[in-house]
């Protein structure tokens, strides 16, 4: 029987199919449809947010991370955030960017738009990396 991990890797993954994000065909795809991929992608991980939670929150993992709009940057500016605090509807956490690493940042639940972290050998999470880069298996931070 699957687990609920692999459930939720095979649904990504044929989302990811039918969206046509495998291979080359995503260089094909136009910017309204990398923007509706990118907002099938963030919807996908939010509603596994509570899962994301209760294993950052009972340290069943490591490498956790989440991705947050950084909006003093620009409309499109995101950065991952690791060494996360949780606490109530909030996260902090230290940016993970070459010329931002180490500024704190505390942000409500409901701007997290991705999150990853690795578990018993697999990466969970991580759904807009696989739309920005789906010739690449997401990575999680360390």
């Amino acid at each position: 029987m699957a687990t609920s991990n692999q459930r939720c890797w095979r649904i990504a993954a044929i989302v990811l199919v039918l969206l046509g994000m495998i291979g080359s065909a995503s260089a094909q795809r136009s910017p309204a449809e990398l923007a509706a991929s990118m907002d099938e992608a963030t919807g996908l991980a939010r509603d596994g947010l509570t899962r994301f939670l209760s294993a950052l929150d009972s340290g069943q993992g490591e490498g956790f991370a989440v991705k947050v709009p950084v909006r003093e940057r620009g409309p499109y500016s995101h950065v991952w955030l690791t060494d996360l605090e949780h606490r109530g509807d909030r996260l902090s956490g230290a940016e993970r960017m070459a010329s931002a690493s180490g500024i704190r940042r505390q942000v409500s639940l409901d701007e997290v738009i991705d999150w990853t972290y690795r578990h018993d050998g697999f990466t969970h999470g991580a759904f807009t990396s696989c739309v920005a880069n789906p010739s690449q298996p997401p990575l999680p931070f360390d």
